[in-house]
């Protein structure tokens, strides 16, 4: 019996990348290993797709390498500088049919047929498209509108579901949220998508090093012949764990036309990971010892370099009484550099990828970057300073940005506060905090600071410390004056603000001093020019 439908992941070009001049272009999973050293990176609908997909590729390389064993297998990966093209190919076609989307026996990525459930809108499957009842982003289809998906996008999506799928109720048992549904996804961005992979590639097999634990039988989804069997919590090993099959989906096939779309799909629980389980691309925290490890989350209000210290807390060997869990690429690369003293050069970035949600709704997607010179991940002199610079800039919001702006709204609701009894005239509290809200005057203060402290990491490294810090403080000296001048303006210059404003500037004025030191006057050049 022939079969119906075909598209097979090693013919068809469903993997969209970068390359070096900006264009995006369509490739075959051999295709983007070929030609990963001559491309940029990875390109997806969202930053989740993206995530997703970089999780799949590296399985596939883990799969392929069974590997690198050592520092000096890696090493070995990394110099070459592109990958083996006729052994990832000769490993795929081993496996050829097990990566055909709708194969009748072993459909990629996706449940066995005698999976039987009621079947909606593929639609559920997207999780930036609005269906049923959840939010929408980015896009507006509707369940019934008889419109489909093209198998490219049904292959990027179905990776997408697999990985940060959240859960919710569904027909049978409820679905349980996928591997990277909770927590930010760390990984090392090369300057090429070949470098990012091997970047990112841990020692294997070796459980002291990724975390995962590690069995003989351990396999990726496609080379088990029910992925979903036997039912477990605990992963095979990393192949396993980086494929794991957090739901039974199955894709339905047809014609519209002379196109081959999906319009019609499956979900049922699949398999249900252990919570102890902790994922070697995420940054763990204690926050309270009796809850244990809480993996770090995106904040709406916070920009995640702000954290950039905690991010590169690096030991080598977790203490008992350690708060962080870093990034495992972070950790093996860092101990690398005392076998491979080339790697303490480079100057590369950690991307952070992943998606805010909470039950069932999805709050956004994020993506953010931080320069990363591999210094870093071995001096802890460098990570101190950065450390010391970044707690500095938290003192000057707190002690003198936000104490200005409090005095600024105090004086802009009671212009004689300072005059009269003040019981009589004080402004009240709740109103106060409702202006201070409005004016979000910590905003600008470190949305102005963000290239400024890109600058500083590298500056740091390049080892002048003492230049590094000091033009750092006269960056914060003016991202605190610049915050402060914005509100000032909206209020305008008539006399009855006028008390309002130098009353603050005197007070943010002051603290500045006291955090930062005094200022030196500028010198005058000949002639009284500045």
């Amino acid at each position: 019996m022939t079969q119906p439908f075909s598209y097979n992941l090693l013919r068809e070009k469903w993997l969209r990348a970068v390359t070096r001049d900006g264009r995006v272009e369509s490739f075959t999973l051999p295709e983007i290993f070929e030609q990963a050293h001559k491309l940029s990176d990875l390109d997806g609908e969202v930053p989740i797709v993206r995530a997703s997909l970089y999780r799949f590729l590296l399985a596939v390389l883990h799969s392929v390498l069974r590997g690198p064993a050592d520092h000096d297998a890696w090493l070995a990966l990394w110099e070459a500088k592109r990958f083996d093209g006729e052994k990832i190919e000769a490993y795929l076609e081993e496996w050829a049919e097990r990566f055909d989307l709708f194969h009748p026996q072993h459909p990629f990525y996706q449940a066995p047929p005698h999976v039987q459930t009621q079947e909606k809108s593929v639609h559920y499957l997207i999780l930036h498209v609005a269906s049923g009842t959840d939010a929408t982003f980015w896009d507006h289809h509707a369940d019934d509108d008889g419109s489909g998906i093209m198998p490219d996008e049904a292959v990027r999506f179905l990776i997408t579901a697999q990985t940060f799928g959240v859960g919710k109720n569904a027909s049978g048992e409820p679905l349980k949220d996928a591997p990277w549904k909770q927590g930010i996804i760390f990984l090392l961005r090369g300057r090429t998508l070949f470098e990012t992979l091997v970047l990112n590639l841990l020692p294997y097999p070796n459980q002291s090093k990724v975390g995962i634990p590690q069995t003989k039988d351990d396999r990726p989804a496609w080379e088990q012949d029910d992925p979903f069997s036997p039912k477990r919590e605990n992963p095979l090993g990393y192949l396993d764990y980086l494929t794991w099959q957090n739901r039974r989906i199955r894709l339905f096939p047809e014609r519209l036309g002379d196109r081959l779309v999906v319009r019609r799909m499956t979900e049922v629980r699949g398999l249900e990971l252990d919570k102890g389980i902790l994922d070697p691309m995420k940054h763990y925290v204690v926050k309270k010892k009796d809850e244990g490890w809480k993996p770090m989350l995106f904040s709406e209000e916070r920009f995640l370099w702000r954290d950039s210290a905690t991010i590169l807390a690096i030991q080598q060997e977790l203490e008992e009484d350690a708060q962080n869990r870093p990034v495992r690429s972070l950790v093996w690369l860092g101990g690398m550099m005392r076998y491979h003293r080339s790697l303490a050069s480079l100057r590369r970035n950690l991307i952070a990828l992943g998606m805010k949600s909470k039950s069932a709704k999805i709050d956004f997607y994020r993506e953010e970057m931080l320069p990363l010179p591999f210094a870093y991940l071995e001096e802890s002199e460098l990570r101190a300073d950065l450390q010391k610079a970044l707690a500095l800039a938290e003192k000057v919001a707190s002690n003198a940005l936000q104490k200005a702006a409090k005095t600024l709204a105090r004086f802009y609701l009671a212009p004689d506060f300072d005059l009269r009894d003040k019981k009589q005239i004080k402004p009240q509290g709740e109103d106060i905090t409702n202006l201070l809200k409005q004016w979000m005057v910590e905003r600008d203060y470190w949305v102005h600071l963000q290239e400024p402290f890109y600058r500083l990491v590298i500056q740091l490294a390049e080892g002048g410390r003492d230049q590094a810090l000091e033009t750092w403080k006269e960056e914060l000296r003016a991202s605190a004056r610049i915050a402060l001048q914005r509100i000032i303006h909206q209020l305008g210059n008539t006399p009855r603000f006028l008390k309002a404003r130098v009353k603050a500037e005197e007070d943010l004025n002051k603290a500045l001093g006291k955090l930062l030191g005094k200022r030196e006057p500028a010198k005058r050049r000949v002639g009284g020019a500045l």
